[in-house]
């Protein structure tokens, strides 16, 4: 996706590009669609059963352009790719539209988050034929609540995917410091039920990551705030956290722990053991609009004493 140099704008300038990879290792870009609102993310699978890779697309926009879409791949010559658009939800505000079998009947389903004032968690059923049905997850309390990211991911152990779902956003004014902000997940108590689970509250936490970070049996989760400076001065005053590590110690039960904090300019986190020791380190995505340095931040985890 992408998402290019401008600000928050109802002009249609998203598009989504294939970098398709060359013999010599390069790649060369190619557009599959354009003239489309900002893009927020972009999936990859078999949605129709015809043995070609489509696409799901959250594009987030504004207020007046943003949408969900299916891009069917009726490519027959790869010299020349052939998408054809198919709007599954018009609504603005999408950010994250991960894909799995949520129903178990073995074709791929996904997941939206759509925010903005709608602030809902949407499952969308794969009825097959480029046809979906969809299911409410989550309706937030407010329109104001600002969510920010999902993720799917068996959050206890049950086998069952859960929600991880962040809600943090602080970008639009007055720029507040919002008690409601925080970490959840919706558990999936099975036939796509999902029941609301408060984690904890963290001022302006714009992502979060599952993973068992610490080792132990249920995954741990690593959350970053965004709080710009220039919007939110007393954030140092504050000690507002900036990287947080909440350890899974028990079914539901999390045990927070501060990795960084005032410093909140992160956007994206992730883990991965980068350097073989068998522990998962972390990565952080910061952005800043008055400086480029330290665009990512690794925290490389010690063994234990």
């Amino acid at each position: 996706a992408d998402l290019g140099s401008y600000g928050p704008t109802d002009r249609k300038c998203g598009s989504i590009v294939w970098l398709r990879g060359q013999t010599d290792g390069s790649y060369r870009p190619q557009t599959l669609l354009k003239d489309v609102g900002r893009v927020a993310d972009v999936r990859a699978a078999d949605f129709r059963g015809t043995g070609k890779i489509d696409l799901i697309v959250g594009s987030f926009g504004l207020h007046a352009v943003g949408e969900v879409l299916l891009l069917e791949n009726h490519t027959t010559n790869w010299s020349k790719p052939e998408f054809v658009k198919k709007v599954l939800d018009d609504r603005h505000g999408a950010i994250h539209v991960p894909v799995a079998d949520l129903n178990n009947d073995g074709k791929p389903d996904f997941v939206a988050l759509i925010a903005q004032e709608h602030e809902i968690v949407v499952a969308f059923l794969n009825e097959g034929g480029g046809k979906f049905s969809k299911k409410y997850l989550y309706h937030a309390p407010h329109p104001g609540w600002g969510s920010s990211g999902i993720q799917l991911v068996d959050m206890n152990g049950d086998g069952k995917l859960d929600v991880l779902y962040t809600n943090g956003d602080i970008l639009d004014e007055p720029y507040l410091w919002k008690p409601y902000h925080g970490i959840q997940w919706l558990e999936n108590m099975g036939d796509l039920k999902f029941e609301h689970r408060r984690i904890a509250n963290m001022y302006g936490v714009h992502n979060a990551f599952a993973a068992r970070i610490t080792g132990g049996p249920l995954p741990d989760i690593v959350a970053v705030s965004f709080l710009p400076a220039d919007k939110f001065p007393d954030r140092e005053s504050r000690k507002a956290d900036a990287v947080v590590l909440f350890e899974q110690i028990a079914p539901g039960k999390f045990e927070r722990h501060t990795v960084a904090s005032v410093t909140c300019d992160a956007v994206a986190c992730t883990a991965a053991d980068l350097y073989g020791s068998g522990r998962l380190d972390l990565m952080v995505g910061n952005f800043s609009s008055m400086s480029s340095d330290h665009p990512v931040t690794i925290w490389k985890q010690r063994a234990k004493k």
